[in-house]
């Protein structure tokens, strides 16, 4: 066999093949169409945009269905303490009817921060179980501002202003509770076992009850700091506030409260604290204690009563009447 003939079989067979122009058409728009492909897999785009974390914050679309944070670690205005996740508040305009479906909500939602508006009286109109608002039964806190009154219409049946239930946590921040008038305890605000109220730069005034407490009639936690009780009115005892619970009184004032069997001023069988505080010009109509008691009314006509250090009243025991 010869020499070319020995190499061919070695190598095998040739093919030689010289493309059409059709097959040259096919085999440039599939290279075309695999260069596109790696093309755009190397350019998908992405749902954020890339930035640099230490200047730049996220686009506002990353916050959606997200709660807010201050940067700061502080908590919205008017829920205490910082470093917690802030609760974003709900403007209340000025609409009884507004807050009232406000606070049913809240109550249901499991609490909010509720912000009123300014200078306005918020008149309640109809009975809701005794109080002019729906009983408090989770966290609420309610923001006002100058001149911002919660209050019952002239004409209106009688109730209280607002109930605290098994369960709320009511917080009034800079408000007027005014114009509650009821046949039972807590003429202005009625705090039920189980439940909390804490008022800060607050004022419970010319509030009624044909009972006790015309201003505050609690059986369970009271915190009452740089606040006001005045002018409150109950025909039996304790105007200004009853207490069968906590009470703790800073920095506030129980002034010019009226009962008429006596202890007008601040009655308290619970644990109670008054510090800094003033307790004055209150007055039992019957010629009954006007200031704190946490025993049966003596006939003194006024008490003036003036705290600058912690006070913790004794135990409930009846006294003789002094002559």
């Amino acid at each position: 066999m010869g020499r070319g003939a020995g190499r061919h079989d070695r190598l095998g067979p040739r093919h030689h093949h010289r493309p059409t122009p059709a097959s040259a058409s096919a085999a440039a728009a599939a290279s075309a169409a695999a260069a596109s492909a790696a093309a755009a897999e190397r350019t998908i785009p992405v749902p954020f945009t890339v930035v640099d974390s230490r200047t730049a914050k996220p686009p506002a679309d990353s916050y959606r269905g997200e709660a807010k944070h201050d940067d700061k670690g502080k908590g919205t205005k008017g829920q205490a303490g910082k470093g917690k996740e802030s609760t974003r508040a709900v403007l209340v305009p000025c609409d009884a009817d507004r807050l009232i479906t406000a606070i049913t909500l809240a109550n249901a939602r499991g609490g909010a921060v509720l912000n009123l508006a300014k200078k306005c009286a918020y008149t309640l109109t109809a009975d809701l179980d005794g109080a002019g608002l729906p009983a408090i039964t989770a966290p609420i806190t309610l923001n006002g501002g100058t001149h911002t009154t919660i209050t019952r219409a002239a004409a209106a049946p009688q109730f209280r202003i607002i109930t605290v239930d098994t369960g709320g946590d009511l917080t009034l921040n800079h408000l007027t509770i005014t114009g509650g008038q009821t046949t039972d305890d807590g003429g202005g605000i009625l705090v039920n076992q189980g439940g909390a109220l804490t008022t800060n730069h607050s004022t419970i005034t010319r509030n009624i009850t044909s009972n006790n407490g015309g201003g505050i009639s609690s059986n369970g936690t009271v915190h009452m700091k740089t606040s006001t009780v005045s002018r409150n009115t109950a025909d039996s005892i304790a105007a200004g506030i009853l207490s069968l619970g906590i009470l703790d009184i800073s920095k506030s004032q129980v002034h010019a409260n009226t009962a008429v069997a006596g202890g007008a001023g601040v009655i308290a069988f619970g644990a109670t604290r008054i510090k800094h505080s003033s307790i004055t010009a209150n007055h039992g109509q019957n010629g009954t204690v006007g200031g704190p008691s946490s025993a049966a009314p003596a006939p003194l006509r006024t008490a003036i009563f003036r705290v600058t250090r912690p006070l913790r009243l004794p135990a409930y025991s009846p006294t003789p009447a002094r002559s």
